[in-house]
């Protein structure tokens, strides 16, 4: 008799550790659905904010492009007329100016040595005065006549002659001036009205154009 009762007791625990274990089980895996959910929202939340991060990312780059060409759009689109100064630079910082003061066929225009020998016909050549200033470059700084390209207004190209006339090269703070010559293969007496572009130190582009009459 004691023994059934031993045996029947020892059931009745393992009933009760069964159902404790059951229950413990229920509550752990309780547990882990809360955190599974939690971990869902929060890794829901992080690709959220990827994509958005992403779309951004992208959407400032097209703007900074944008932004880069429209620069270089205005950058190319600068002119400028007789005795207009004109300034130019680098990330928003002056660095130079220019100005075309003169445009001319006149002889008087012509220093001595081009109207003495026959390696220049000055009836065929304009002279073009230009002041220029050293704001900040960081060196000592001329603008060298192959720095620029004239054209007739229909869009011939004038050649330009090697001869430049005042070759000082000034430092920051300081100005000059110099005059460069082109030549064409018409009496320049008929020219009125020509189109020069200043390029940039490498021949890399265009920085602007000047559209400039001629005196005779």
């Amino acid at each position: 008799m004691e023994k059934v009762k031993l045996i029947g007791i020892l059931f009745a625990g393992i009933l009760v550790l069964g159902a404790c274990s059951n229950s413990n089980n229920a509550t752990e895996i309780s547990k882990l659905k809360a955190e599974n959910t939690k971990l869902k929202a929060r890794n829901d939340k992080l690709n959220s904010q990827v994509s958005e991060y992403e779309k951004n990312g992208d959407s400032g780059k097209s703007e900074s492009e944008s932004n880069s060409k429209n620069s270089n759009s205005k950058n190319n689109d600068k002119t400028a007329s007789i005795n207009e100064p004109v300034s130019f630079g680098a990330n928003g910082k002056e660095l130079i100016k220019l100005k075309v003061t003169k445009v001319s066929s006149s002889p008087d225009s012509f220093p001595d040595y081009m109207k003495s020998t026959t390696g220049f016909d000055t009836s065929k050549m304009i002279a073009v005065s230009i002041e220029y200033t050293n704001v900040a470059y960081g060196d000592s700084y001329l603008p060298y006549a192959q720095y620029f390209q004239a054209y007739t207004k229909d869009g011939k190209t004038l050649e330009r002659s090697n001869s430049q006339n005042g070759q000082d090269a000034v430092a920051d703070g300081r100005s000059g001036s110099t005059t460069i010559f082109f030549q064409s293969t018409d009496q320049t007496s008929a020219l009125n009205e020509i189109e020069m572009d200043f390029m940039s130190k490498d021949n890399s582009g265009k920085l602007c154009t000047f559209n400039l009459p001629v005196s005779h």
